[in-house]
């Protein structure tokens, strides 16, 4: 392939600076339909890696399935198959605090977009981790439920 179509097919498709890219996700038992998660780096394919001592923008989308007040984040890693510890630091608690598409109160049908950019420590241990985001309601509905497998490197 010519040096030029190479080049320019990087610069197309995100070879240059932050973009933000898909990794796959496990609905969990989400109301919510249409669910995206994308992230700035190591978001390709089956696990999400993530590079200790730097900083990873993370982005939710969905469609909302009922009615919602308010909506908060709810972090969990998995480690193993069943144990899960509770890491809601990464991220804030309102989700309606970082929304850059819609707005709370939302209503069923609403598309709402989260974005939040966390530092990934280098304190974090070097062992294969899911991610397992819930996005609930005042009301207690799981409106988002993904599980995200992930690395850090």
């Amino acid at each position: 392939m010519d040096k030029m179509i190479q080049v320019a097919l990087l610069v197309l498709f995100g070879g240059c600076g932050p973009s933000a890219a898909e990794v796959a996700i496990e609905d969990c038992g989400s109301t919510a339909t249409d669910v995206k998660f994308s992230c700035s780096t190591g978001c390709t394919g089956d696990v999400m890696e993530m590079k200790k001592g730097s900083k990873e923008t993370f982005q939710l989308s969905f469609t909302l399935g009922a009615d919602a007040a308010g909506l908060k984040n709810n972090i969990i890693g998995v480690i193993g198959e069943n144990m899960e510890m509770p890491y809601n630091s990464i991220l804030p608690e309102d989700l309606c605090s970082g929304l850059t598409e819609g707005k709370c109160p939302a209503k069923q049908g609403d598309r709402l977009t989260f974005q939040h950019e966390a530092d990934i420590l280098d304190t974090y241990p070097s062992i294969p981790v899911t991610i397992k985001w819930e996005v609930v309601s005042g009301s207690g509905e799981k409106a988002v439920c993904v599980k995200i497998k992930s690395k850090l490197v």
